[in-house]
């Protein structure tokens, strides 16, 4: 993987943050470099779109519990 400018985990502590871009662009593979997949929704996954596109709010309802599981949830053991 190419070294980045931007830190994406940086970013999320303050707050959620969108990754655009064109197909097969390293996009998913940054993204599960710095979170676990529970940290990640990904709308290319058709009952995720659905089920947000029903109900929009449900989606803050999701970033709060992403929010609120990773701080408490550490992604890698202690050294």
């Amino acid at each position: 993987m190419y070294p980045r400018i931007l830190d994406p985990r940086t970013l999320a502590r303050r707050k959620s943050i969108f990754l655009f871009g064109p197909r097969s662009t390293g996009k998913t593979t940054l993204l599960r470099s710095h979170f676990d997949d529970r940290s990640i929704i990904n709308l290319l996954r058709s009952a995720v779109f659905l089920s947000l596109s029903r109900n929009p709010s449900q989606l803050a309802d999701m970033a709060r519990e992403i929010r609120r599981t990773s701080d408490t949830c550490p992604t890698s053991p202690a050294l």
